[in-house]
């Protein structure tokens, strides 16, 4: 069962977190967790389709996977900070993925990913992790 943490304040508003991850059960989870948060989700299983979707509604955050079908996270994450629309240019991106060796942590920052944490997710991590990109932004 997710919990809300009691030391987390929930947003004055909804914003509106876009999770991309080809797992179910992944964006299910990440999606209660949000949810609990105070946040308004919306799921998509690649990159592709959260490109498509980035181009139709506003969010104001992303979490995505790296290892998608079609357009993978790091493609998103590229296409994300080269928009020509700065809404979108700087959305808080945090990135969740089981590839969590030193390189790939190192070519997220290169990419502009505003954090990033390994699967299996634990719930404390990521509350603290998106809080805090969140708020920075």
């Amino acid at each position: 069962m997710i919990q809300v943490p009691q030391n987390v304040p929930k947003p004055a508003h909804s914003p509106t977190v876009l999770v991309v991850d080809d797992t179910a059960i992944v964006r299910h989870i990440l999606e209660k967790m949000l949810t609990n948060l105070g946040f308004q989700v919306l799921t998509v299983a690649d990159g592709a389709a959260a490109m498509d979707l980035l181009g139709k509604v506003s969010v104001d955050a992303i979490v995505t996977d790296l290892e998608m079908p079609d357009v993978c996270g790091d493609e998103l994450i590229e296409a994300v900070r080269g928009s020509d629309e700065i809404e979108i240019r700087e959305l808080p991106i945090l990135v969740i993925s089981s590839r969590s060796d030193e390189v790939t942590r190192a070519e997220l920052r290169h990419l502009g990913a505003d954090a990033f944490l390994p699967k299996p997710v634990d719930q404390r991590r990521f509350t603290q992790t998106f809080s805090r990109i969140f708020d920075a932004a």
